[in-house]
């Protein structure tokens, strides 16, 4: 059996890792927007649903084909694998529904591909077709030429059930984690987001260094038993962790607090207005580990003049606080000016993560030995 990890293009090699870690696996296959796996069973789609911080969704993964420019052709591609009894086995008297994911240009519609695959089962004798509370989702995945089909595990979980106080600046939580792994960071490790807004940089941190369960609802519910307490180890404590969040603005503040209480982290990580200027006085020299943050950006109310003001003091500082071993992972559009203001720091990656419809263009950096 093989499962599948629709990812964030960019950050594949996260989602990679996450796999590896989790479920104790040495061979993935890294692709465009996907990473396929080997599973032994179906409990393990099951596990990384919960705890899987990187995918924006996790699908039993039935087969993959070429995609045709003629509709016709592809749908044919589509119904030898629809002819397995792995799926026969999935949707015998189950409520059907057929999502698709289209990425490129085609000939055709993301909707014509799930009507037309929906029409192929009810020929085959599967009626309960329905767009409304189905049991099962079968989920295509079109990246350009390359087609994915399988049954939905998670649906959209870059969606975090905890973000409902949000910034219009606020990044995803899987994108947040994946920016966290690029930094390098692991528990133990001391973690600053000096612009944090609405906390979800440090809450994806506090969820990852407590093995905590990221999401509980899923698709699979409804068709695989699954014990919660029984299947997944995780760690309940009251330990203050070395995450630190700061933003200049008391309203980003508290609205970083009320997520971080409905992720069940609120006592694990530490939440402060700051000003920038002041960061230098709450981290002793060399004492930072990982500095995560979406930086501020120019802006029809934000010149350039003074957005290099900003990033000047920003690399000032973490440049101090930052130990010799430190990471710096940043977001931010204004890449030149990252270049212009870095100060004694040297940029070793710079890299494009896909975020939904967004491109969002990251920085990794560390101290210049």
């Amino acid at each position: 059996m093989k499962g599948l990890i629709i990812a964030n293009e960019g950050v594949e090699d996260i989602s990679a890792l996450e796999i590896k870690e989790l479920l104790n696996l040495d061979d993935v296959d890294i692709r465009k927007k996907a990473v396929l796996f080997e599973i032994k069973k179906l409990k393990d789609l099951a596990f990384l649903c919960y705890r899987a911080q990187s995918p924006k969704r996790i699908i039993h993964l039935l087969g993959e084909t070429r995609v045709s420019d003629n509709l016709e052709d592809t749908i044919k591609n589509f119904e030898k694998i629809l002819n397995y009894k792995e799926l026969a086995d999935y949707i015998d008297n189950k409520v059907i529904r057929v999502d698709c994911e289209r990425i490129g240009k085609h000939d055709f519609k993301s909707i014509d591909i799930s009507k037309n695959i929906a029409d192929y089962l009810i020929k085959k004798g599967y009626n309960n077709i329905s767009f409304k509370n189905p049991d099962i989702i079968i989920y295509v995945f079109i990246n350009n030429k390359k087609a994915y089909i399988g049954i939905d595990f998670s649906g959209d979980i870059s969606k975090r059930y905890y973000k409902i106080f949000n910034n219009s600046k606020s990044i995803k939580g899987n994108t947040a984690y994946c920016l966290l792994r690029k930094a390098e960071y692991s528990k133990g490790k001391t973690l600053i987001d000096p612009f944090c807004r609405s906390g979800e940089i440090t809450i994806e941190a506090a969820l990852f260094s407590h093995e905590m369960v990221v999401q509980n609802k899923f698709p699979f519910l409804k068709f695989l038993d699954f014990g919660l307490s029984k299947e997944i180890p995780g760690k309940k404590s009251n330990e203050k962790i070395s995450i630190y969040g700061y933003d200049s603005m008391e309203r980003n503040i508290i609205a970083a607090r009320k997520n971080s209480k409905i992720a069940m982290v609120d006592k694990l990580i530490n939440l402060n207005k700051a000003d920038l200027s002041w960061i230098e006085t709450r981290h002793d020299k060399e004492s930072v580990d990982c500095i995560v943050t979406r930086l501020p950006e120019t802006s029809k109310y934000k010149k350039e003049e003074a957005i290099c003001k900003v990033y000047k003091e920003f690399f000032e500082k973490s440049y101090k606080i930052l130990n010799k071993n430190g990471k710096i992972a940043l977001i931010s559009k204004n890449v030149e000016l990252i270049k212009k203001e870095k100060g004694k720091l040297k940029i070793v990656k710079e890299l494009i993560i896909q975020s939904g419809k967004s491109e969002l263009k990251a920085v990794i950096l560390e101290n210049a030995m």
